[in-house]
C-alpha cells in the first residue's frame, strides 16, 4: 500500500492478509521543502559529486542520494525539519553537514584526502588489467574497491589520515554455462 501527496513524503505499508481479516491502515505523509545549495572544494570551486540526505520520520531513519549538477550545485525535496546532508567527490574526504530543510545557499565543503595509486604485473612483468584492488582501513570496516586499466594501473583518493592495507585480486569471470554459452558435450 502507498499514498502519495504533493508537497509531502510518500507513507507505505506492507503486510499479509488473511482472508476474512481487516486491516486499519494509518499512513504518515509528513510535509517536504526544498534543500538547495552546492558542493565545493576547499577553495569555494564548484564540485561535480554526490549527496545523501539522512533524516528522520517518526522513529525510522531514512537515506536518499543521488548526484550534484555538473556546476556542484543541488536541490533535494526532503521532509521540514533537522537533516543531515553528506557531500562526496572524487579525490576529496566526504563531508557532513547539519540542516534545517526547509534551507538555500547550503555550501558543502570538501577536503582533499590522501590517494592510493598504482601497478598491478603479471608473473612475467607484463600490465594485468582487470585486476579488483580492495583498500581497507587499518582497524576500521572502511573499504574501497577499484579495478585496474588495460595497462595495470589504478588510482583512487579521498581517504582520510590513517594506516590502510591493499589487496589485489583478479576478478571473477562468469563460466561459459553461467554466461549462457552451449556447452560441449561428448
Amino acid at each position: 500500500l502507498r499514498a502519495r501527496a504533493p508537497g509531502h513524503l510518500e507513507g507505505a505499508a506492507r503486510r499479509t492478509l488473511v482472508e476474512g481479516e481487516t486491516w486499519n491502515v494509518e499512513l504518515s505523509l509528513p510535509p517536504t521543502d526544498t534543500l538547495s545549495g552546492q558542493l565545493e572544494d576547499n577553495f569555494g570551486r564548484p564540485l561535480k559529486g554526490s549527496l545523501s540526505l539522512t533524516y528522520r520520520v517518526g522513529k525510522s531513519e531514512r537515506v536518499s542520494s543521488g548526484p550534484t549538477a555538473a556546476d556542484g550545485t543541488f536541490s533535494v525535496q526532503a521532509p521540514v525539519g533537522e537533516a543531515v546532508l553528506e557531500g562526496r567527490a572524487d579525490g576529496f574526504k566526504k563531508s557532513k553537514v547539519q540542516v534545517v530543510c526547509p534551507q538555500s545557499g547550503v555550501k558543502i565543503r570538501l577536503q582533499p584526502g590522501a590517494f592510493v595509486e598504482g601497478r598491478v604485473l603479471d608473473e612475467v612483468g607484463k600490465p594485468a588489467p582487470d585486476i579488483r584492488i580492495e583498500i581497507t582501513s587499518v582497524g576500521s570496516e572502511v573499504r574501497t574497491d577499484t579495478s585496474t586499466d588495460r595497462d595495470g594501473k589504478f588510482r583512487t583518493g579521498g581517504f582520510e589520515n590513517g594506516r590502510y592495507g591493499v589487496r589485489a585480486t583478479r576478478q571473477q569471470r562468469p563460466s561459459p554455462a553461467a554466461a549462457g554459452a552451449p556447452r560441449n558435450r561428448p
